[in-house]
């Protein structure tokens, strides 16, 4: 799915998750321009959004929160240690709140 076609769906009320992890390469609207969309919007301001990305940049992280992620995960070499990242994400109640 591209961000275009993401935001849509999340405009429509097609669906309302309770996180979304967040990828900032995406096509057609990247995850920046997707960021920064769903938090100018009233009723989906609220979900929270953990940044994915293959930048350990301290600039793109302090950027990533500033636009209201509430985490922002470096995609590690291996797929194991990603998918326990993510576990952990969803296993911690403070995303939740």
């Amino acid at each position: 799915m591209n961000g275009r076609v993401a935001l849509e769906h999340l405009k429509q009320g097609a669906y309302r998750p309770h996180l979304i992890f967040l990828d900032l390469n995406m096509p057609v609207m990247n995850g920046w321009e997707f960021l920064r969309e769903i938090k100018n919007i009233e009723g989906l301001r609220g979900i929270p959004v953990v940044v994915l990305s293959t930048s350990s940049n301290e600039t793109t992280i302090h950027e990533a929160i500033g636009l209201g992620a509430v985490d922002f995960i470096t995609k590690p070499n291996k797929l194991s240690i990603l998918e326990q990242r993510l576990k952990a994400v969803i296993d911690n109640p403070f995303y939740f709140q």
